[in-house]
């Protein structure tokens, strides 16, 4: 209809039996055992994913296996941090760190090889869990999107780099082009290597109503104090693709962070503190194929989620 193919003109012509206007026949003679009727209406189809919750993860590992190689799935070290969310692994979950507190479910699939009446192992000390860590299935990816549904942006929303792009040197991403400004551009930054940005008191930039970013790349390293993130497409605050031990690289001290922090396929390492003045808070969960969190007086709030995309539906309505 009108050159759009979602969009479809139905006309209805028809002569119609009566059963009543026969009667006018007392008062004009004429044929009245029909009638002419037309009707006409324009429908759209319009597909759309509804997205389920993934249960609020606070911290997700993906990987499997219950033998040597396979431990530290999910790996904490720090100390006086705050999880508030689902822990979960689908291997083991280590914890080093001590003084932590952890608020929601804690599961594993693997037990503890020393001790097989603790899910939990690694010798951390008075951590406190709010239920006591047990056994669970294994879980899927919460996520489950690869690089090609965030990359290349679309037109007018984001920007796509080189396979070594430096965020820290000017360019057209930032504020007037220059990185003194300190201001993003709102938008998906896409590369097909490494992407890495290390800076301090970072913001974005509101731009035709356009806010937030989104960075998807093979590797990606980001290091700084007092950033003010937020995610910019579907809750996805950093996607690293790459299977190593490096894929994702988050160091942090102050600010906040919103969005999820997503490595299907590596290590997702994430280091954030206290800088002494601002505490450093992600609402929005770090999920991996392995999870490795090392920061001090720092929470992560996984309850937002984002969940698995569902199939796609067809919803077709009137709109003429």
């Amino acid at each position: 209809y009108q050159s759009d193919s979602t969009r479809i003109e139905v006309e209805v012509n028809s002569s119609v039996d009566t059963f009543f206007m026969s009667v006018f026949n007392l008062f004009t003679a004429g044929d009245y055992s029909k009638v002419d009727v037309s009707a006409r209406a324009v429908a759209e189809s319009v597909w759309t994913v509804a997205e389920a919750s993934g249960g609020g993860f606070a911290i997700f590992a993906m990987q499997t296996g219950c033998d040597s190689n396979d431990e530290k799935s999910v790996d904490i070290s720090g100390s006086d941090d705050v999880f508030i969310g689902r822990v979960h692994s689908n291997s083991d979950i280590y914890v080093s760190g001590s003084n932590s507190t952890f608020t929601g479910d804690t599961t594993t699939m693997c037990q503890d090889n020393d001790d097989h009446d603790d899910p939990v192992y690694g010798g951390g000390s008075d951590n406190t869990y709010s239920p006591a860590p047990e056994m669970g299935p294994h879980e899927p990816d919460p996520i489950d999107k690869d690089w090609h549904h965030f990359c290349p942006p679309e037109p007018g929303q984001g920007y796509s780099g080189s396979s070594d792009w430096d965020l820290s040197s000017d360019g057209s991403w930032w504020v007037g082009g220059t990185k003194d400004s300190k201001q993003l551009m709102p938008g998906v930054y896409c590369s097909t290597g490494l992407l890495k940005l290390g800076d301090s008191d970072i913001t974005i930039a509101d731009v035709n109503g356009l806010s937030g970013i989104t960075f998807v790349a093979e590797t990606i390293n980001i290091s700084g104090s007092n950033f003010q993130l937020k995610a910019f497409k579907d809750n996805i605050l950093f996607a690293a693709y790459g299977n190593t031990d490096y894929a994702m690289d988050v160091s942090g001290s102050g600010g906040s962070w919103a969005g999820l922090i997503y490595a299907p396929n590596g290590e997702a390492e994430l280091s954030g503190q206290n800088n002494g003045q601002d505490d450093f808070d992600l609402t929005g969960g770090v999920i991996g194929d392995r999870v490795k969190f090392n920061g001090s007086n720092a929470s992560i709030d996984g309850t937002i989620g984002l969940g698995a995309a569902a199939d796609p539906e067809q919803v077709v309505s009137l709109i003429e």
